[in-house]
Parts: structure tokens; sequence; C-alpha cells
């Protein structure tokens, strides 16, 4: 007698459960990157958002008082406290990690975006780069991505990405 070793169950699972298996993690990969993607974003809105309250700060400061509030660098953010127009006199931080400093190029008080003392270290990507410039350059003033070397980089075209970068945007010429 023939034995018939197609019709003999075998335990394991079948193609159209393993499919399913593979679509439902397909979709929950999906959702963790896109859901990835939607937070570096946020941070990235929250953090221009942060560049523009303390540019309104300054504006407000300057049409409220006399005198020059850049006379020295440091005191800046003490000014700001005591004025009532930020909450501390600590330097903020932003939701991407690094910390805001004034500090001047060419002549001219940038607020600028890093790491470390007086925020010259790097550490945007440069994607979170782009897009941040892109977001300020439409409410700010002229605002300059700095590579690692401290070199602005243009930010129209692609940045290279193994680079890290500041952002700085000018705050009185």
């Amino acid at each position: 007698m023939k034995k018939d070793c197609w019709k003999k169950k075998v335990p394991g699972f079948s193609l159209l459960e393993t499919s399913m298996v593979l679509v439902i993690a397909g979709v929950m990969f999906s959702a963790v990157f896109k859901g990835k993607t939607l937070l570096d974003q946020s941070k990235i809105r929250a953090t221009a958002y942060e560049f523009s309250r303390i540019q309104t700060a300054l504006s407000l400061y300057s049409n409220t008082y006399s005198g020059n509030i850049f006379a020295s660098l440091d005191e800046v953010w003490k000014k700001l406290a005591e004025a009532e127009l930020i909450p501390s006199q600590e330097v903020p931080t932003s939701k991407l990690g690094g910390t805001f400093a004034f500090v001047a190029i060419h002549n001219q008080i940038y607020l600028k975006l890093g790491k470390g003392d007086q925020a010259s270290e790097a550490f945007l990507t440069s994607a979170q780069a782009s897009s941040l410039a892109q977001q300020l350059k439409e409410g700010a003033g002229p605002v300059l991505v700095l590579d690692s070397s401290g070199k602005a980089a243009d930010f129209s075209s692609p940045l290279p990405k193994q680079e890290k970068y500041t952002l700085a945007v000018m705050v009185q010429r």
C-alpha cells in the first residue's frame, strides 16, 4: 500500500499565517518610523519657537529699556530675566538638546544654538540643521548654518550628512 504523505498533518505555520505576521510586523515598523519622524519634526518646531520667543523678548527689552542689552553678552540672560521677559537667568536649552548663546560673528550679534561653552560645539544633523534653518528663514533675521569648523554652509542645497552643525540667527546688526 502506498502512503499519501501530502495528507499527513505536519505541525507548523501555513503560508497564509506567516504572511499575515509579516504584514502586521511591517505595519508596526512603519508606524514606529513615522512616529519618530513626527517627533523629530515636533522638536524642530519647538526649537524654532524658542528662537522666536527669545527674539521677541529682546525686542520687548529694547522697546522698554534704554541702553544696549548686548554691551556684555554674558549678562543678556540676566537682564532679560530681571525684566521678567524670560523665566530665569539660566541659559535656555532646546528640545533638540543644545543650548543657546549670544555670540559676535563678523561684528554682528547672533543667537546661536550649539553645545558646550558659547554654543560652540556642533551637534545638529544635516537634516535638523536644514529643516530648522528653513523654518527660521521665514520669520527671523539672517540665518547661518555653521559646520564643525565654524564655516558657514549653504543650507539651500543638501548639507553633507556626515558633518555636524550649529545654527545662528542674527539678532542685532
